[in-house]
């Protein structure tokens, strides 16, 4: 069997000459979380956000009118900023003021330049167990369909695991199954949501590897765990802490498990070389 990349699911823009007024208007259309469905009506879509940092385009989640929180890699070269607020496409708009970096996970936080209207989820101070459900929210970053609202599908808490972010191999992130669609690029920094409160915030998928079960694995920072550093920078308070954070295991001792509904049809091409258990090569996107 061989390794299947593991990529970071952020998009870099090709069009590194646009003003941040206009990108937006010429960026080529985004194919959010694949197979999913529209997410309306509740904290999904209101607390969406759409950010363009530098070269790259990814997801976010406002949790107050003048903050955002997403995936430090989302944060890319150059000082362009545009912000996209909602769940569709002709959102509110505002640019980063501020960007603060988490100095060992993966997440990062947004001032905007002004504040905005609408409603924020909350900070979860919830420890996920195995077995969770929950949903995965993003803009996606592909090129391959036009959805006018942001995307949402359906994951379930596998794990916690380590030795997986080739940034900080002693890094915790909560492994998930994607049920309902597939994340894809883009979704990076987008929410892990249990009803209004966020959980997780999306850092890696398994989006290049075999096309049937393409993006059908997410890794998420688990919230929880960071949420003392996210209220003194932001000044946004958690829900009470709850549980405690589940034994991790080393991802490369114990490899990721792929959903076994994704699993190829017996007599297909793919079934010779098929393991219940794919080892993934870490790389940069």
């Amino acid at each position: 069997m061989p390794n299947h990349a593991l990529r970071r699911a952020s998009l870099a823009l090709a069009t590194a000459t646009l003003t941040a007024a206009a990108m937006l208007g010429t960026i080529s259309p985004a194919s959010a979380i694949s197979g999913g469905r529209n997410a309306d009506g509740d904290v999904a879509a209101t607390a969406s956000a759409r950010v363009i940092l530098g070269n790259t385009d990814c997801s976010a989640t406002r949790i107050s009118p003048e903050w955002l929180i997403t995936a430090k890699h989302c944060v890319g070269q150059g000082n362009r900023s545009l912000v996209s607020l909602g769940g569709n496409r002709q959102g509110e708009q505002r640019h980063a003021a501020e960007v603060v970096m988490h100095p060992t996970a993966d997440l990062a936080v947004i001032k905007l330049d002004q504040p905005s209207n609408g409603p924020v989820a909350k900070l979860s101070g919830q420890h996920l167990t195995p077995g969770t459900h929950a949903r995965a929210v993003g803009w996606g970053g592909g090129t391959q369909n036009y959805f006018p609202m942001v995307q949402q599908g359906d994951l379930e808490v596998q794990r916690r695991v380590f030795n997986i972010d080739p940034d900080n191999r002693e890094a915790d992130l909560l492994e998930v199954w994607v049920t309902g669609g597939h994340l894809t690029p883009g979704d990076s920094g987008g929410p892990l949501l249990i009803g209004d409160t966020i959980a997780g915030v999306a850092s890696m998928s398994n989006e290049n590897a075999l096309p049937h079960v393409n993006g059908s694995i997410g890794w998420y920072v688990p919230v929880a765990e960071h949420t003392e550093w996210i209220t003194r920078q932001t000044g946004v308070a958690a829900t009470a802490a709850a549980g405690q954070p589940t034994p991790r295991a080393d991802i490369l001792q114990a490899p990721a498990v792929q959903p076994r509904s994704l699993a190829p049809a017996v007599g297909s091409s793919a079934v010779d070389s098929w393991l219940s258990t794919l080892p993934f090569r870490i790389t940069h996107s």
